[in-house]
């Protein structure tokens, strides 16, 4: 037995036939399409990372360029005070009519405070860093010696400025009763 066509059937085989055969034309223009999405995507996304690194490296520049202002503002803060505090040696040692040994050790110390103002203003803060740096590696003893007699002068010269501050107010200083050499 066999079985009859129907036209039913018939048109529905022709539609399959037609779609069997567009099929490939079809994939094919999926294909591209999908090929040509995918390629704009990679596109975008380098123009993306560029565009971020274009920027990373604009906000690097300006932050160094911060920094290095910073740093150089720092350092000549730095050398005007070396300054200020070799005048006020020079004047204590010029004050001083026996000319003794306190006498001179207040000029030295004065000149030394004078030459290392010298010595900051005439460098760049790099090279402050570097030369620091490097003589630490070489005399690590006077080094960390340099670091706490300097950091004692710091404190004494905060301390005086503290309390030649507190003089022109109405209120009392403080006292600091039981501290040592106060």
């Amino acid at each position: 037995m066999t079985k009859q066509q129907s036209p039913a059937m018939g048109g529905t085989q022709s539609k399959v036939q037609a779609a069997r055969s567009q099929a490939p034309a079809a994939a094919h223009s999926v294909q591209h399409a999908g090929s040509e999405v995918a390629h704009g995507a990679v596109e975008q996304g380098k123009a993306t990372a560029a565009e971020a690194n274009r920027q990373v490296r604009n906000l690097l520049g300006q932050a160094s360029n911060e920094l290095a202002q910073q740093a150089n503002t720092q350092q000549k803060r730095a050398a005007a005070g070396l300054r200020s505090l070799g005048d006020e040696l020079a004047s204590m040692s010029s004050g001083d009519d026996r000319h003794g040994l306190a006498g001179d050790l207040a000029r030295q110390a004065a000149e030394q405070a004078h030459r290392a103002a010298d010595w900051l203003d005439e460098r760049e803060p790099g090279a402050v860093v570097a030369e620091v740096r490097d003589f630490a590696r070489r005399r690590p003893g006077l080094f960390l010696a340099g670091a706490a007699v300097a950091g004692m002068l710091a404190g004494r010269l905060t301390r005086s400025l503290a309390a030649d501050g507190q003089v022109g107010t109405d209120q009392p200083p403080s006292s600091h009763r039981g501290e040592v050499g106060a």
